[in-house]
């Protein structure tokens, strides 16, 4: 099931219920699901979620349109690649020893993030670039026949 899909799916079961315990495994790369993470968050429940990185454990807790990011100590039994999610009706209160708050997410610094993005800088833009570079395919009658480009000169 793709990220989008599950979420959609943990949606729908959240509403049947009050409390939801999911551990993903072999979830290579968590950070791509904090977007479908907040967007869940937005939905009136509340979120905590864990992963392990460098052997920190990273949470992010979601509530009330907000979300912090930190790092906290490891007291899970947390493997390599799982991400466990809780997903709550209530506040789900925490009493784990927790570092600084690396990034708090919410619907203001969006939008600053947004306004910045609209313009990035010539170095963001030339890396950004030169890695979408990597994923094109030589222009020919093969790789048009199978799909290749969008049909006009600006593809």
């Amino acid at each position: 099931m793709k990220g989008p899909g599950l979420f959609d799916y943990l949606s729908q079961k959240i509403e049947k219920k009050d409390k939801i315990t999911i551990i993903l495994k072999q979830c290579i790369d968590p950070i791509f699901l904090i977007p479908l993470i907040y967007k869940l968050g937005k939905k009136k429940v509340f979120i905590n979620s864990f992963w392990l990185e460098n052997n920190t454990v990273i949470e992010i807790k979601t509530s009330n349109n907000n979300m912090i990011i930190k790092k906290i100590i490891n007291k899970f039994n947390i493997n390599k690649n799982e991400l466990v999610l809780n997903i709550s009706k209530k506040k789900i209160n925490s009493k784990i020893k927790t570092k600084k708050i690396h990034y708090q997410i919410n619907e203001k610094n969006i939008q600053k993030r947004l306004s910045v993005s609209i313009k990035p800088n010539k170095k963001d833009w030339e890396l950004v670039s030169f890695f979408a570079n990597k994923t094109f395919v030589p222009e020919s009658k093969e790789s048009r026949s199978k799909g290749a480009g969008g049909g006009d000169d600006n593809d």
